[in-house]
């Protein structure tokens, strides 16, 4: 019913008016660190040499 009233709305055969729309959408933030310590200390999984320095070793 949607997707028919939605096409119905864009060719003009529905005024836009007439039908509301309440859809809301939220969508949180992702989370954000201060460096890879602030990183690692709220994830579960301790780092490996190379996610803690960025580079591989050999």
């Amino acid at each position: 019913m949607c997707e028919y009233a939605g096409m119905a709305r864009r060719v003009g055969r529905i005024p836009w008016d007439v039908i509301r729309d309440d859809t809301q959408i939220a969508v949180d933030a992702p989370p954000s660190f201060n460096g890879p310590e602030d990183f690692w200390t709220a994830s579960s999984q301790p780092p490996t040499s190379t996610e803690s320095t960025g580079r591989p070793t050999s």
